[in-house]
């Protein structure tokens, strides 16, 4: 191995893409990021235009290019989104806009699918819920549309791969990867037979599927010129973002977990092997891409996107001014911040959201700390339902740009009564995917040791009991508002169909 290499974690997110280069001993070398935009072009629809993808990998490239001249190796591997795909044809050309996990636009189908006895059992396989936010349930969509680009389509590709087929590259996806489109056999670690054949697909249409740190190729210099890197880059297997983001962060032991706190929000935790204990919560495992381990995943739609809500509905010029006008103390409002359907325990894709308490005194200070508030309560709910099968955890360890907000940081551990340590490594998920890297070019020998050497603790917030009383009381009550919400949707929907003749009349009479 030269010591002259470079290790490169690119993560391709949900609204942003960033590389973090790194030396094999942790030191970081770089770094760019751009961000690109979400389209809602009907409701229930999330997309990703693939082309302002390629266009943010290029940038980050060409911004960290001038950084990594003198090094003799790159070796680099990819954390991305889960579910997110792209249909491709022959030549890597994408054929239509890629659906996001919060995309809902393959509710009925999937709903259909769960309902019939023999596809739910071949589900099983997959470990994964049958719900709308899989790449499964958008490619029934895909499949039932007419005259759409399935048809057409020679492969479905997440992020990560669409990327290196954009480079020349014939892509393998890893386990976790293909884990989080809902049609990998995680017994078998290949794609589930039985499954695809419920769903009347073909595993032609997936890439083989390999552990992640695998050599996958070379993209010669001239190759990686055109985007924007004037150097020969050797691609290995990447992850998940949240598996990649548990090796960046150190977290090892299944006494732990990660706490992923953006845009939108996730909890995993290491697991030597799959509990049957889950039955009835939810909760998917699938693989780690450390070899050998799973994870348990769970969480929600709802992050800071909420607050981004929040902020233009009551024409704040942003999250920070939100931000600033936040109380001390926990507020006496609730909100269930189901925007877009339920968390995962909850498991509710058709959950509405609510806000109960208001008054004259209710401010949008309070109101925000009542948002933030229901945000953690949905995974503070989860946890307590893992406490209660014997699976509870000691702390957390949270990244995320959530994690630059005190405040928030120390409401979540006085929401969850346990101690959260908040990183000095803002970009787990880019450290993860480098020690990826790091471990197929020989620079590591094991993924164990390498994790968290990229990394350490920048603050711990500790929980505070009597906070922690009240917000007992609290996250008893949001349970009770959440069941009263769904007591009302029959009704909500009733006034929602009414409203929606209304317009087509007035639009008839136009």
């Amino acid at each position: 191995m030269s010591s002259r290499i470079a290790l490169l974690g690119l993560d391709i997110g949900t609204t942003s893409c960033k590389v973090v280069c790194y030396t094999p001993e942790g030191t970081r070398i770089t770094q760019a990021a751009t961000d690109y935009h979400l389209s809602f072009p009907q409701p229930g629809w999330a997309e990703l235009a693939p082309e302002a993808v390629l266009s943010a990998v290029k940038h980050v490239f060409t911004q960290v290019a001038p950084d990594l001249a003198g090094f003799e190796r790159l070796a680099l591997a990819i954390s991305a989104q889960g579910e997110a795909f792209v249909l491709v044809d022959g030549d890597g050309h994408a054929l239509a806009p890629a659906p996001v996990s919060m995309d809902t636009r393959g509710l009925e189908a999937i709903t259909a699918m769960k309902a019939d006895d023999a596809a739910a059992q071949a589900a099983e396989t997959a470990g994964q819920e049958l719900n709308a936010l899989t790449s499964l349930a958008k490619l029934l969509w895909f499949r039932d549309a007419p005259d759409g680009p399935l048809a057409r389509a020679d492969k479905a590709l997440c992020m990560g791969e669409f990327v290196m087929r954009s480079l020349g590259l014939n892509p393998v996806i890893d386990y976790s990867m293909a884990a989080r489109m809902g049609l990998l056999d995680i017994q078998r670690r290949s794609w589930s037979t039985d499954l695809l054949a419920a769903a009347g697909l073909s595993s032609d249409l997936l890439p083989p599927v390999a552990p992640s740190g695998r050599y996958v190729g070379t993209v010669p210099a001239e190759r990686m010129a055109a985007f924007g890197l004037d150097l020969a880059v050797e691609f290995y297997s990447g992850g998940h973002d949240q598996a990649c983001a548990m090796l960046g962060a150190g977290v090892t032991e299944a006494a732990s977990a990660l706490y992923s706190v953006g845009t939108t929000e996730a909890i995993a935790i290491p697991a030597e092997e799959i509990s049957h204990s889950l039955e009835g919560l939810h909760i998917s495992p699938y693989p780690h891409v450390v070899e050998g381990r799973d994870i348990l995943l769970f969480g929600s739609q709802h992050g800071g996107r909420v607050l981004s809500w929040l902020a233009g509905l009551l024409g704040q010029s942003g999250t920070p001014a939100l931000l600033d006008d936040l109380p001390d103390a926990p507020s006496t409002s609730i909100v269930v911040p189901h925007l877009a359907g339920s968390g995962t325990v909850l498991a509710d894709d058709g959950a509405r959201g609510l806000i109960l308490g208001l008054d004259y005194a209710t401010t949008s200070g309070s109101l925000a700390f009542a948002a933030l508030e229901g945000v953690t309560m949905e995974q503070a709910l989860a946890l307590q339902r893992l406490k209660d099968r014997g699976m509870g955890i000691t702390g957390l360890r949270a990244v995320g740009g959530g994690t630059r907000s005190d405040v928030w940081m120390q409401m979540k551990a006085d929401i969850l009564g346990l101690p959260i340590d908040c990183l000095d490594e803002p970009d787990t998920a880019c450290a993860g995917a480098a020690v990826l890297a790091g471990l197929g070019a020989g620079a590591f020998t094991s993924a164990e040791a390498a994790a968290g050497r990229f990394t350490g603790v920048r603050r711990r917030f500790e929980p505070q009991p009597s906070e922690h009383q009240v917000y007992a009381l609290k996250l008893a009550l949001y349970e009770q508002a959440y069941q009263a919400a769904a007591t009302l949707r029959p009704l909500l929907q009733d006034v929602e169909r009414a409203v929606q003749r209304l317009a087509e009349e007035r639009k008839e009479k136009q």
